[in-house]
């Protein structure tokens, strides 16, 4: 299941191990935004997490402080970021890669709602500015 969640193309999930992972998904939760955008949100954050497998989500640490902990540069977060809802795909699994590669997990919630909510949605501004705050909160303090 996770071999096959890793090869998943977002834009065209058609593997079966997205869907039974979806289907039991609350309906409201399936489709946050509109029936593309969440089937493309969903399989976005189930294939970084299966990148990210078997150390993939700590729900004590932020996305933001985890990124900042791990040396995740302010340059690739700032284009994160900025990044528009709709080309949001390629910066996320980047993530899920460079944290893979340290094995160092985080909470996923944040970056479900980045890719579940437009970035000019209130909602999606507030948690952009968390995972900024968090990040910088994280690089000051490892800097005393």
């Amino acid at each position: 299941m996770i071999a096959s969640l890793k090869r998943l193309d977002p834009a065209a999930p058609v593997e079966g191990a997205f869907w039974k992972l979806f289907v039991t998904l609350p309906e409201k939760t399936q489709f946050l935004g509109g029936r593309d955008r969440a089937q493309f949100g969903w399989a976005l954050i189930a294939k970084g997490i299966a990148i990210m497998a078997p150390k993939a989500h700590d729900g004590m640490v932020s996305v933001g402080t985890a990124l900042a902990r791990e040396g995740y540069s302010e340059l690739r977060l700032s284009r994160f970021l900025d990044t528009p809802t709709e080309g949001i795909g390629d910066e996320v699994i980047g993530i899920a890669r460079f944290m893979a590669a340290r094995a160092a997990p985080f909470r996923w919630h944040d970056l479900a709602r980045i890719v579940l909510f437009a970035a000019d949605d209130d909602h999606g501004k507030h948690v952009r500015v968390r995972v900024a705050r968090d990040y910088y909160r994280t690089l000051h303090a490892l800097k005393k």
